[in-house]
């Protein structure tokens, strides 16, 4: 048999030994204050005390291993939201990384769009640079030799950007 049923109403085999050093404190503490009572009480004779003591503790017992019970399951219950705790705070974590690492290519895109437009318009005015100043040359060139010249400037700096 691979599977043995245990019932709902027994402790854990790996926590037997912390189950029952919880019960013998329940049950030692149990036994100081009724002691203590009982003494405080005063029978007429210790036999008649040790009796009153002994009867209390016997009808504490089932009550101890009820609290033992109920001691067992609710470490078991801390123990289950401990770990849906921990299993949500993973994934609040992992989902923050996703967001950081969506947001830090956004930002890579966009640095990325902005140097490009900024390089392609420093490419774009030296290239209109350059159409100018051979324009230029050439216009200068005629003036010298008394040629005319009656070729269209270039485009202006501003109608080359758009």
């Amino acid at each position: 048999m691979k599977n043995k049923r245990i019932s709902v109403f027994s402790f854990a085999k790996d926590l037997i030994l912390v189950d029952f050093i919880f019960f013998i404190i329940l049950v030692v503490s149990y036994a100081i204050v009724v002691m203590q009572h009982e003494l405080a009480v005063g029978r007429e004779n210790p036999v008649e005390t040790l009796i009153a003591i002994v009867g209390h503790i016997s009808n504490f017992i089932p009550v101890a291993i009820v609290l033992t019970l109920i001691f067992e399951i609710g470490g078991f219950l801390i123990m289950i939201l401990w770990r849906l705790y921990q299993r949500r705070l993973e994934e609040a974590i992992e989902q923050a990384k996703i967001a950081a690492r969506t947001e830090g290519i956004a930002e890579g895109i966009a640095e990325g769009i902005a140097e490009g437009r900024t390089e392609g318009r420093t490419e774009g005015m030296a290239k209109n640079y350059e159409l100018w100043a051979a324009w230029n040359n050439r216009r200068i060139e005629a003036e010298e030799q008394n040629l005319p010249f009656d070729e269209p400037p270039p485009p202006p700096p501003q109608a080359a950007r758009e």
